[in-house]
């Protein structure tokens, strides 16, 4: 019997979503840029928010130094570490 299965914890976009560094939240994040009824081919948006909006993961180039020195992105982190077991926690009340 198979008992693995993906569990998504994303939190949804949203313009109250807490980030780094703005206890207000994320506040106006899409800005539209192309509106298909004006003459574009579509309606396109722009999105302008932090690395650190939502749910993510860290490059080790942003909390090693020599990691940063060598250009080691996120690209460097082997997909395999992230799965495995887990144990969830919700410390906040706006999920």
């Amino acid at each position: 019997m198979n008992t693995r299965r993906v569990i998504d914890i994303s939190v949804t976009i949203r313009s109250d979503l807490p980030v780094w560094e703005k206890p207000d939240g994320l506040g106006a994040h899409r800005e539209l840029v192309e509106r298909q009824d004006q003459g574009g081919v579509a309606f396109v948006s722009k999105l302008t928010m932090v690395v650190h909006t939502g749910t993510h993961f860290d490059a080790p180039s942003h909390f090693l130094q020599e990691a940063f020195d060598s250009g080691r992105g996120i690209e460097a982190i082997q997909l395999s570490i992230m799965n495995g077991a887990y144990i969830g926690v919700v410390t906040c009340s706006w999920l």
